[in-house]
Order: structure tokens, then C-alpha cells, then sequence
């Protein structure tokens, strides 16, 4: 039986690997994916957003120097 750990990251990775095709396709507006995610896995709509805003959240990376944070999308580099 696979534990519950490394069954969520099974699931990441399919998730983010959809989103970063839908994200490669150009033809949606991300914000909206979780409509995606809900359909190919069968999951609520309130998960669905949930795990697009966790993909979101990997893209950016943030950077404190001297005291001063910058944020930076890290998903074109």
C-alpha cells in the first residue's frame, strides 16, 4: 500500500504537470485552471483552486537582500 505522503506527491507532480501543459498550451487564463484540476481528478473546485494556487506559489521565488524582499516569477526562467 503506498502511504498517504507519496501518494499527495504522485498527485503533485500529475497536477503541476497539467498545469504547466495548460500553461504552455496559452489558450487559458491560469487563475481559471482549477476548473482543470477538477475535472481530471475528480476533486471539489475548492481543492481544485487549492492546488493551482500551491503550482502559483512554486513559480515565485523570493529574495531578502539588505533588508529588502523582491519577489520574482521564476516560470520564464
Amino acid at each position: 500500500m503506498m502511504s498517504q505522503k507519496h501518494l499527495d506527491n504522485t498527485i503533485r507532480e500529475q497536477v503541476f504537470t497539467l498545469l504547466e501543459d495548460l500553461k504552455d498550451g496559452g489558450s487559458i487564463n491560469m487563475l481559471g485552471a482549477g476548473e482543470y484540476v477538477t475535472d481530471a481528478f475528480g476533486v471539489t473546485e475548492k481543492e481544485g483552486k487549492e492546488w493551482v494556487a500551491e503550482w502559483i506559489k512554486s513559480k515565485t521565488v523570493s529574495v531578502n537582500v539588505t533588508g529588502v524582499t523582491v519577489e520574482a516569477d521564476t516560470s520564464e526562467i
